[in-house]
């Protein structure tokens, strides 16, 4: 069979799967992409100072030194990507996907959301004294008129994606869709009509051009210009370069700058000197520019795109047409793509990460990832990192080289752990010499007692005094290894396609071997819950195979089969976790998410990320059965769990007989009033409609305490108190 056909069934097989698990699309956010560098999409210059730019996530940046230096601003909890900005009178907005909308009333500091009631995605924003307008892809136009302040649809009867919207003067506008829709409105938005493109093609992005002449760009490397005072458009250039112009700007005199895409999906800046006639392009391959803009003098303009990338270009002095290399003067950039991303934490919301460079820390639920530790040699790359306690983060570091003795080649192992303090970055660090294994993995129950190893060799190392020494032991072959307390460890290894558990109750100083009722061959996992009940996952992404989940409530002597389903290739469970004896999570590559709330008796499907992305690492980081996320190979997701509120109400509480909010409804600050409560150790707690935490307040030894609501929007929210003695919850109302 034809590579094209297989390919052809393969990617249908694809699409049958997500469209059967779309219906139980879990609410999933992701909350952070290689560490802060989520793709950036549209980018304007505010004034001599002040650039903002906005992406995916709910990512905006504010540079306030015109582009030295970028700041991401937080606190609005949008996780929708953002898709356009426009600033007018002091007012700034936003759009983006499921019909997301920002407003800020300080210049991008702070943001509110404003809610439409409608669920599509949002491209395009433009304003203009008094009134502006946003475009989607459901062919709805949305007029924001009232000082900013209301919202209402213009039904213009069009189902074409609508890309991009600009206002000319107090009453002419113009929008470019789908299928070369070109439409005018001569009232301020109020009514539209049709104007002839003379193409099919889609049209991407406008812009105005020499006496505010209108340049369109788009898919086939159309480029139209308006003629006869906005009543005719004429198709310059269609089909001369293979690929599309996804954004363009008018530079002055005859210069244009514009992003450009080619058909195998290659990025590429462009420039023109004669009016949009002719194109260069780039030499290198760049990331692909989503948005550009320029400064009110023309000397200076930027462009931004994939991995957070910023670019600053002066017109004068980059655009050379002999030797264009791009725009590749950055001002800023996030860390590295990670090549497999780690996920582990000390709490809910306090999260470490590793690249394979890098070690990162989050103190706000992975909102915003920060560098606490660089490899110590360039030859190291770092495996695995994890919290030792609240202080202390222990570190895994590798390398190889390659040794000739005379007689042999083989390779020499250099491994180590480092011990950072996260307060003050010092650190001691252990080395451990071998010329069979180096080290990738952790295994700990507590602080008191670790276990480092790496998969398939036939040794592990243990630690039960922090961290600050650790003893060899010898194993069989570890395909994976679960640590229950001081005294007992499992071990799972595979000998011609059978596994084997090896246990010990007595800190290493004897094995247990029971030979499992379990053949078969693929990535493995081994998780016990305490010293009856565990899970063991064998995944055959790569085997074709079905992947299964068993289950051991006597130790391991015995195992059942819980889960035995074939995915479509390429498709697998990659990681198991459980919180307690009943609620689990299973995840897989291409956002697959397995669940479950009676011990894995019964699991439910669902995706915890719609993507088509062939990924083929995950992680599970599972502290609570409220919260829990997911890391991939380039991202970060979290969930609050519908039983955030059924475990309140089961968790028994004395003294705590009512929370008192006032005002509530509540505008821009609540007091929060906890009657009869005689003890300290309180921490509050509040969520939104969607189970997100949006405040988490330590040590409250106080009857009262009054929060700060500005950066919140209208809507109701959930007050969570807890205490040693128990939980109870209020709510309150944000109306402004």
């Amino acid at each position: 069979m034809e590579f094209s056909k297989i390919f052809k069934m393969f990617y249908i097989a694809l699409i049958l799967f997500f469209s059967l698990l779309s219906s139980l699309f879990s609410q999933w956010y992701k909350v952070s992409s290689v560490i802060d560098s989520e793709t950036l999409n549209d980018i304007i210059i505010i004034n001599d100072s002040l650039i903002i730019s906005v992406g995916d996530i709910g990512t905006i940046k504010r540079s306030t030194d015109f582009g030295i230096s970028w700041n991401t601003v937080r606190g609005h909890y949008s996780f929708n990507d953002l898709t356009g900005i426009a600033f007018n009178n002091a007012v700034t907005m936003a759009c983006g996907k499921h019909s997301e909308i920002l407003k800020s009333l300080d210049y991008g500091l702070t943001w509110q959301k404003v809610n439409i009631n409608e669920d599509g995605n949002l491209n395009s924003i433009a304003l203009r004294d008094g009134f502006g307008l946003i475009v989607g892809n459901d062919g709805k136009i949305y007029k924001i008129e009232g000082n900013y302040e209301n919202i209402r649809i213009i039904d213009v009867g069009k189902t074409n994606c609508l890309n991009d919207v600009i206002i000319i003067n107090d009453s002419l506008c113009f929008i470019v869709g789908n299928s070369g829709l070109i439409l005018r409105s001569d009232d301020a938005g109020e009514n539209w009509y049709n104007v002839e493109s003379n193409t099919k093609s889609d049209l991407y992005c406008i812009t105005k051009g020499i006496n505010n002449e209108l340049i369109i760009g788009g898919k086939k490397s159309v480029i139209i210009k308006s003629r006869d005072n906005y009543n005719s458009f004429s198709n310059e250039i269609e089909g001369k370069y293979n690929g599309l112009f996804n954004d363009i700007v008018y530079i002055k005199d005859s210069i244009i700058v514009a992003g450009f895409m080619e058909q195998d999906g290659i990025g590429k800046q462009s420039f023109s000197l004669d009016y949009g006639n002719t194109f260069t392009f780039s030499f290198l391959t760049v990331n692909p520019n989503n948005s550009f803009c320029y400064s009110p003098n023309k000397e200076t303009g930027f462009c931004c795109g994939l991995q957070g990338s910023i670019a600053k270009y002066k017109p004068d002095r980059d655009l050379k047409k002999d030797n264009f290399w791009g725009f590749l003067d950055k001002s800023t950039s996030g860390p590295e793509k990670f090549n497999k991303k780690r996920i582990s934490g000390i709490s809910e919301t306090v999260l470490t990460s590793n690249s394979e460079s890098k070690v990162y820390i989050s103190i706000d639920s992975g909102l915003v990832f920060k560098e606490i530790y660089e490899r110590h040699n360039q030859r190291c790359s770092i495996k695995n990192s994890i919290f030792l306690n609240d202080k202390t983060i222990l570190i895994i570091e590798d390398s190889t080289v390659m040794v000739n003795d005379g007689n042999r080649t083989y390779v020499k192992y250099y491994p180590s752990i480092t011990k950072l303090n996260i307060n003050d970055s010092t650190y001691s660090r252990i080395y451990f010499y071998s010329d069979t294994t180096g080290l990738n993995e952790f295994a700990y129950n507590n602080s008191d007692y670790i276990v480092s190893f790496e998969k398939f060799k036939k040794l592990f190392y243990i630690s039960e005094d922090e961290a600050t020494s650790w003893a060899k032991i010898e194993s069989p072959p570890i395909y994976d290894l679960s640590v229950i307390d001081k005294n007992i460890i499992y071990i799972i290894t595979n000998n011609n396609l059978t596994y084997y558990l090896h246990k010990t109750l007595n800190n290493c100083k004897s094995w247990d071997t029971l030979k499992l009722n379990i053949v078969g061959e693929g990535q493995v996992k081994l998780f016990f819950i305490n010293n009856d009940t565990g899970w063991f996952l064998l995944s055959n992404r790569l085997n074709n195979k079905n992947n299964k989940i068993y289950k051991t409530d006597d130790g391991g002597n015995t195992w059942q089969l819980q889960f035995d389903k074939l995915y479509p290739a390429s498709i697998g469970i990659q990681d198991i976790k459980f919180i307690d004896e009943n609620y689990g999570l299973a995840c897989g590559n291409m956002g697959l998410l397995l669940e479950t709330s009676n011990g894995g008796e019964t699991w439910s499907e669902s995706l915890y990320k719609d993507s088509f992305y062939l990924d083929t690492y995950c992680e599970l980081y599972y502290p609570s059965r409220k919260v829990a996320y997911i890391a991939d190979e380039n991202d970060v997701y979290r969930n609050i769990f519908d039983t955030l509120q059924n475990s309140m109400e089961n968790e028994h509480f004395e003294d705590l007989t009512e929370i008192k909010c006032y005002p509530n409804p509540a505008n821009n600050k609540v007091k929060i009033i906890f009657q009869n409560s005689s003890f300290n150790d309180l921490s509050v707690e509040i969520y939104d409609a969607l189970g997100r935490q949006v405040f988490l307040i330590h040590s409250i030894d106080d009857n009262e305490i009054v929060l700060d609501l500005e950066g919140l929007s209208n809507g109701t929210y959930l007050v969570v108190l807890r205490s040693p003695k128990g939980v109870s919850t209020s709510k309150i109302y944000i109306i402004r």
